[in-house]
């Protein structure tokens, strides 16, 4: 090859290779940015372009020096290369046609945004997958909740914390139920002598628990607890109220109702059961109400 045509095409060769390597990098980029398997695609095609052009390049070099073979060495390196970006490009094409899952770390930050509701008392299932830029989340879970309303507005806000966390959640639905217990635990406030129903709710010094069958209410455990504030000087009826739900208390048997007072406002957020009695002794609750 004449030193004439050599030098202007090795760098025109040269630039071409710098340009399009350049470009290819900057849509590689956006690619992984928008999570686009077309703009992904699209460079790792431009790669292919560079290697072709390096072997055209190689092919000048080899023709100069006099060894035409290394032009058929660089071909056979530019054909193994071609294949793996082409199988490469197929493989993550093919991803989204597929509705292919979510990585797992992107999947175990879903679960770590639905568990930190504390309604939410377990995810029977969870699926995700691409569509494109996009995930689309179907969650099963259930909810410590038994109301409609409740339950729905809990979804949604499910929902919303999930795509502040994982913007590329387009879509979630999500399918719950009410957790279900084979048993209901009733509390009662008593009196000092752990025996007689208290008329003044916050101020019992004694709860007695019962944990009863559902169905059948058939009695399986029966315990006293101390009430933490009944020293306490104020607030003693929401800080009680708000204890029992801690203990897991499904429904509260009391001869005065709240009338709109604190603890009705925790029970009712809480859905707990408020019963009222005339009985006056946990005898006559458990005849009465449980028999």
């Amino acid at each position: 090859m004449e030193v004439a045509y050599f030098y202007p095409s090795v760098l025109g060769l040269i630039g071409m290779i710098l340009i399009i390597f350049l470009f290819s990098r900057y849509e590689s980029r956006k690619a992984h940015d928008l999570n686009s398997p077309s703009l992904l695609a699209d460079a790792s095609h431009w790669y292919s372009d560079i290697a072709s052009t390096t072997i055209v390049l190689f092919a000048l070099f080899g023709s100069w020096m006099g060894y035409p073979v290394i032009d058929r060495i660089a071909a056979v390196v530019m054909v193994a290369y071609i294949a793996k970006v082409g199988w490469d490009i197929l493989k993550n094409s093919m991803r989204p046609l597929l509705d292919a899952s979510v990585d797992p770390g992107t999947l175990q930050r879903i679960r770590e945004v639905i568990l930190s509701f504390k309604q939410v008392k377990e995810i029977k299932s969870i699926q995700a997958r691409n569509s494109g830029r996009y995930i689309f989340v179907h969650a099963h879970l259930v909810f410590g909740l038994k109301k409609f309303s409740p339950a729905h507005s809990l979804s949604e806000e499910i929902e919303r914390a999930v795509q502040k966390e994982i913007p590329r959640v387009d879509r979630m639905i999500i399918h719950y139920e009410p957790q279900k217990r084979d048993f209901t635990l009733y509390a009662i406030p008593v009196g000092a002598d752990r025996h007689t129903l208290s008329d003044h709710f916050g101020e019992a010094p004694y709860f007695y628990l019962m944990r009863a069958s559902n169905p059948g209410n058939v009695m399986l455990e029966e315990k006293i607890l101390g009430n933490p504030y009944f020293k306490e000087e104020k607030g003693k009826g929401i800080k009680v109220s708000e204890w029992l739900v801690e203990n897991g208390v499904d429904a509260v048997f009391t001869r005065k109702g709240f009338d709109g007072k604190g603890p009705s406002y925790v029970f009712s957020s809480s859905e707990v059961e408020v019963i009222l009695t005339a009985a006056r002794t946990v005898e006559e609750v458990q005849q009465n109400h449980l028999g």
